[in-house]
């Protein structure tokens, strides 16, 4: 009888559902510089690289080769533990839950546009063609209450989609009887990967009221890695919002050059475009950004980093220089300006 109901025991617990245990992950960046800028000042600061930041992220293993994903990230200031400049949340930089498996993934809440999630993968260096001479000019980056879809590998191209849902931004009670809504964002992209060659199309209509088209390739030959990305950035009009009506170009070239001790990063960028009040408009000085950058790994999680920037826009017309950082960034009445960064940075 005993035998019966230890074999009904086992049995029973056999059948019981099982459930698969999370898997939980703690990572971040301490990334501190020193920077002097001709036009500008002279500080330390966190943000001339790819900058400090906290994440946890995690996965639950839900069968059939599903499985659950969420991921929380901070920015901060390392040299005084205050959240980053811009930061109006604390998990500003991302915060979504979301599922994946064969069908591919779908996550939900504060996520990366298409733009940025994309064309910083084709940029390849942040020391020397990203956040050093700026990102990409238009786009938001980032998009509130959003839902974003990355399809799974269709031969050599993927898929991605991200819509941002509008929300009502007043409380009064005139917009409780007649909401006044946040615009809402859409952003559509293919990538197509061919080795060492990669081709990355994409196209935003923005809350910023911004319409971005971008353009970016990459392809690694060993000894370097070329790369571009092209942003087409106009305004539009919403009634009752008003109109700009500004348009930005840019574009970035750059070569990451692997050596012994870490990476050379070589980056220019070309930014034009008009500026208009809707009635009259008129071309803004052309700017042109040149930066050189070196990378020296003590460890794998631990750098050396060093840049140097210029900067030159001319003198004709007017003074635009939206989306650039460093040594491009705030000219006044300079038509140039010079900088150099020092820096150290580790990951964990």
């Amino acid at each position: 009888m005993q035998r019966k109901l230890i074999a009904l025991a086992i049995a029973g617990l056999a059948a019981a559902p099982v459930f698969a245990q999370s898997n939980v992950q703690i990572y971040g960046v301490m990334d501190l510089a020193y920077s002097s800028y001709t036009h500008d000042h002279t500080g330390t600061t966190q943000d001339d690289y790819t900058g400090s930041r906290l994440g946890f992220q995690g996965e639950e293993d839900l069968g059939s080769g599903a499985k659950a994903i969420f991921s929380l990230e901070e920015r901060f200031k390392p040299d005084t533990g205050a959240a980053n400049t811009g930061a109006a949340n604390r998990w500003a930089d991302h915060s979504w839950v979301g599922v994946k498996g064969g069908f591919g993934q779908a996550i939900f809440g504060r996520v990366s546009d298409v733009l940025d999630a994309w064309g910083d993968d084709s940029g390849g260096f942040d020391t020397a063609n990203g956040h050093f001479l700026g990102d990409k000019t238009g786009d938001t980056s980032r998009v509130n209450n959003a839902v974003q879809y990355t399809s799974p590998a269709l031969g050599p191209v993927t898929l991605m989609g991200v819509y941002g849902l509008s929300e009502r931004v007043s409380t009064t009670a005139d917009a409780i009887t007649a909401p006044v809504h946040a615009l809402t964002h859409t952003s559509v992209g293919a990538k197509a990967n061919f080795g060492p060659a990669e081709v990355v199309a994409a196209y935003e209509k923005n809350q910023n009221q911004m319409k971005v088209w971008m353009l970016a390739g990459a392809y690694d030959l060993g000894v370097v890695k070329l790369n571009a990305v092209y942003t087409s950035a106009k305004q539009f009009v919403v009634s009752g919002v008003g109109f700009n009506g500004n348009k930005v170009n840019n574009l970035h070239l750059g070569a990451v050059i692997p050596v012994a001790t870490g990476n050379i990063g070589l980056t220019y960028r070309h930014q034009t475009g008009k500026a208009t009040d809707g009635t009259d408009s008129e071309k803004f000085k052309a700017i042109n950004a040149f930066g050189v950058a070196y990378q020296h790994d003590l460890s794998k999680r631990t750098s050396l980093l060093a840049g140097l920037t210029y900067a030159h826009q001319k003198k004709d017309g007017i003074t635009y220089d939206s989306g650039f950082t460093g040594a491009a960034s705030g000219f006044g009445n300079s038509d140039s300006a010079a900088g150099v960064t020092v820096g150290l940075r580790h990951s964990f």
